[in-house]
């Protein structure tokens, strides 16, 4: 059977505190590489939200 240990709370604090581990430091991009990033971002969110109707469509045709 397999034991699994809780983590001790000042090793979850720990793991919770250290934000050094979320950064990167030193990175910059340029306005281009931001413009690509935002528009294909956009992109997903624009297809999620259409897939999302298109979901509710078919779910109306069934319904009828």
């Amino acid at each position: 059977m397999l034991r699994l240990h809780p983590l001790p709370s000042q090793m979850r604090l720990a793991i919770h505190a250290n934000t050094d581990l979320t950064r990167t430091k030193g990175l910059q991009y340029t306005s281009q590489q931001l413009m690509w990033a935002t528009i294909m971002h956009l992109a997903f969110v624009v297809s999620a939200v259409l897939l999302g109707y298109l979901e509710q469509i078919m779910n109306g045709l069934k319904k009828k």
